[in-house]
């Protein structure tokens, strides 16, 4: 009988490290999600500040496109 209690001790113990285990795991499990999140937010926060700035950059070449080529027909008329 002795022997058997103590089995059976050792069982209780070994379950409640298993318990312990699972909750570790699962803390750590979402500690790594949010991190991962958080560093997804980040990089999708720096991705639209750099499509921002790459849409400004367009848009300005875009808008000083005409005047240059305006710039450059006054120039080669001037020059004829």
């Amino acid at each position: 009988m002795l022997l058997k209690d103590d089995v059976l001790l050792k069982l209780g113990e070994l379950e409640q490290l298993v318990e312990n285990l699972e909750d570790s795991l699962v803390i750590r499990c979402n500690n790594e999600r949010k991190e991962i999140a958080s560093k997804m937010h980040r990089s999708h926060l720096q991705l639209e500040k750099k499509i921002k700035m790459l849409e400004n950059k367009v848009s300005i070449k875009m808008n000083s496109a005409p005047k240059t080529i305006n710039k450059l027909t006054y120039k080669l008329q001037n020059l004829g």
